[in-house]
């Protein structure tokens, strides 16, 4: 091969955009055209001016999925998650009134013993720290399962529009 002349691709035909179809050709092992053999290129030509339509909205929404929709979730989850803070809240209350049964049970009993009241004060205070115990955990467990249901819950469904128009895309809609 001589330096001005072509090499072709390693493909049985060589692509590319500038060169007329007759400017391709088979890879033999041969020479090819030279630069100066090939033929001039097609002179410009001018295009009119594009005018782009108006976007076209397109209505996107999700499959009508009667399963996934369980109006009830929230309502339920709002429900239960009350529930909870009231669990709670009671266990709270029966724990502040255990440490003061236990607190006024205290001086009845000496480490000799209890006097009857003493006695008395002292099983109210364990009752107390019991239904307290009983209460938190229930209304811990409440609450975390009231949340639970109200983030599972689907969400509204999505109203979303996409349009397009010549080079553009345009999205709008309300979530």
């Amino acid at each position: 091969m001589t330096p001005t002349t072509r090499r072709l691709c390693s493909i049985a035909l060589c692509v590319a955009a500038s060169r007329p179809a007759s400017a391709f050709a088979e890879v033999t092992g041969q020479d090819h055209a030279t630069a100066d053999e090939r033929p001039p290129p097609p002179a410009p030509v001018a295009l009119p001016a594009r005018v782009l339509p108006d976007p076209v909205l397109v209505p996107v929404t999700e499959p009508d999925r009667r399963e996934a929709v369980r109006p009830w979730q929230r309502p339920v989850g709002i429900a239960v998650t009350g529930a909870g803070v009231l669990g709670v809240g009671f266990g709270a209350f029966f724990g502040l009134r255990a440490h003061s049964k236990w607190s006024s049970a205290e001086p009845n009993c000496p480490s000799t013993g209890c006097t009857a009241a003493g006695y008395q004060s002292w099983q109210d205070a364990r009752s107390a720290a019991t239904a307290s115990t009983i209460l938190f955990v229930t209304g811990g467990a409440l609450l975390a399962a009231g949340v639970v249901i109200w983030v599972t819950a689907p969400s509204a469904p999505v109203d979303l529009h996409v349009g397009f128009g010549g080079d553009r895309l345009q999205l709008g809609g309300a979530f």
